[in-house]
């Protein structure tokens, strides 16, 4: 907020009566470190007051009579916030004072405090709560604890912007922002029964369908060995697929249409058994390099050396093939 200049109030002649009784410092025989800040803030206020800079002169008295709390202090801090416009504010600091005077037995600060009060009781702003008292919720305004005695009573608030809250355990609390204006008609604040508060459902660990990257050198390499051992497969399909091929022919040499010799019926055998594994070998074969293909395909990018290098070696030995397989 910027500066902001004094504001004419009702009863110019009672405000000049008052500066008189407001001009004398609150804490000007006291002593000790907190009554001599107090008084360094009484009079910074005092001056930023007549300088017009309502909002920060406000804040030193405020300040000033929680070190150390005067009459003369409340007094002018209720003409500060008179001046802002704090009407309800200023209403019930003059109060108190009015009644701190009178108990003081300071009968001229009593009666400027209580034609303040008169004055400022027909601009008053109020609001209403309404809530249930016998519910559990800890209703606030703008902060300000308001108990259950308070309900569905007139309660004078200052001009300006406001926040009703209410909050109980177990439940979402409900808050409400309001504007209220000067002299407005009485507004009534509804406060619903709070529902109760959703339950947090537990977070599970999120799943990623790619490999982890401290996995990624563990499955490229595991790609590479399936897709070298489906070379395997398929050269081992390939062989007995050869093998089947000279089993035939045998077959076809030691039998004519009627009978076989004993080595035509075992070509005929050997040559089923080949034809059945040649089949599975390729089959094998290619579905095992197309996993490895996928493997080391959807792994790549790793740094040089992670992925291991394989090599495939096919010999013809006695009985058949044999594969080496190195990495």
């Amino acid at each position: 907020m910027g500066r902001l200049r004094p504001r004419s109030v009702a009863g110019r002649l009672a405000a000049s009566a008052a500066c008189a009784f407001l001009a004398a410092s609150p804490a000007a025989h006291a002593q000790g470190s907190s009554t001599a800040v107090a008084e360094t803030l009484f009079r910074d206020g005092r001056a930023l007051m007549a300088a017009g800079d309502l909002a920060a002169a406000c804040p030193k008295f405020e300040e000033s009579q929680r070190i150390d709390p005067k009459l003369g202090t409340l007094l002018n801090l209720a003409l500060c916030h008179e001046k802002a416009g704090r009407s309800a504010s200023a209403w019930a600091e003059y109060t108190e004072a009015a009644s701190l005077a009178a108990r003081a037995g300071q009968s001229d600060r009593e009666k400027v405090a209580r034609e303040r009060v008169a004055a400022l009781e027909p601009t008053l702003a109020h609001v209403v709560i309404d809530a249930d008292p016998k519910a559990t919720a800890a209703v606030a305004l703008d902060g300000q604890p308001i108990g259950p005695a308070a309900y569905r009573s007139p309660i004078p608030i200052d001009p300006g912007e406001h926040v009703l809250r209410a909050t109980a355990p177990g439940a979402t609390p409900f808050e409400q922002s309001f504007r209220v204006a000067q002299g407005a008609p009485v507004a009534t604040l509804k406060v619903p029964a709070l529902a109760p508060a959703p339950i947090a459902q537990p977070t599970l660990p999120e799943t990623s369908t790619a490999p982890a990257g401290s996995n990624r050198p563990v499955l490229r390499r595991a790609g590479f060995i399936a897709g070298g051992a489906g070379v395997v497969l398929a050269g081992l399909g390939a062989y007995f697929g050869a093998r089947a091929f000279s089993d035939k022919n045998a077959a076809e040499n030691e039998c004519g249409a009627t009978f076989c010799t004993p080595a035509g019926n075992s070509a005929t055998s050997s040559m089923k058994t080949d034809e059945t594994l040649s089949t599975i070998g390729v089959i094998a074969g290619i579905a095992a390099v197309g996993a490895g293909a996928y493997l080391v395909l959807a792994n790549r990018g790793e740094t040089a050396g992670t992925s291991g290098t394989v090599r495939i070696r096919l010999e013809v030995a006695s009985p058949g093939l044999r594969a080496l397989i190195a990495w």
